[in-house]
């Protein structure tokens, strides 16, 4: 090496140095909710929830009966992203299990009862 290019290499070097401290992206530290978390795992257990539904021979019945298999049935749950998933597992949540709901179930006693009043 010449004395000239030994003069000039910390400065060579320096603006090295200042380039990937000028370049480089910075890290960033943020803190991860229980939310995040827990969500994909919340997800496949609302995808298995759907899916059983399907399984069940009264569904299935009535999907042959619409012209869907359950394998086609199966095949469409597991496409559906977990936004939608969700929506469908949580209108599970909200069917009433007897088939009516307390607004329907106080109809039909409403009408049971106007039913007696005018037959007496």
């Amino acid at each position: 090496m010449t004395p000239t290019s030994i003069r000039y290499l910390p400065y060579f070097l320096g603006a090295c140095l200042l380039s990937l401290a000028l370049f480089h992206p910075s890290a960033r530290a943020e803190l991860i909710g229980t939310e995040q978390i827990l969500a994909p795992a919340q997800a496949d257990q609302e995808r298995e929830r759907v899916k059983a539904l399907v399984v069940r021979e009264d569904v299935a019945k009535q999907l042959q009966m619409l012209g869907i298999s359950p394998e086609q049935a199966q095949g469409r749950i597991a496409a559906m992203t977990d936004a939608e998933v969700h929506t469908i597992a949580g209108k599970l949540d909200a069917l009433p299990a007897g088939g009516l709901s307390d607004f329907q179930f106080v109809i039909v006693i409403l009408l049971v009862v106007i039913v007696v009043i005018l037959l007496v």
